[in-house]
């Protein structure tokens, strides 16, 4: 697998059937490469300011942990971006999200 531009690469997830995302933390993006080859993919999030931290539920569903925005993000399989409603988080790192369910 190569990679182009990434800039302080922190967080690492991967999917049901392979395919590896990157938190690039200082290009403020995530990065997807497929598992079958081809060229990477910049994940379809936006406002991100040093993503750290990745996870998956078992519906699709990515977690981004952004270290600077104080927040946790949600891009479902479908229907876009939202932010989860957790009051008080400072600079989080690393979502988790239990086997089975999904977080929000």
């Amino acid at each position: 697998m190569d990679t182009i531009g990434l800039s302080r690469p922190i967080g690492l997830a991967l999917t049901a059937n392979g395919d590896l995302y990157i938190a690039d933390s200082f290009n403020d993006r995530g990065v997807e490469l497929p598992a079958g080859g081809g060229p990477q993919r910049t994940v379809p999030a936006t406002g991100l300011n040093s993503p750290y931290g990745l996870a998956f539920d078992p519906a699709g569903a990515l977690y981004i942990a952004e270290f600077d925005n104080d927040r946790v993000v949600k891009l479902p399989a479908r229907d876009g971006q939202r932010t989860l409603p957790v009051v008080g988080l400072r600079a989080p790192a690393g979502p988790a999200v239990p086997p089975g369910r999904d977080a929000c």
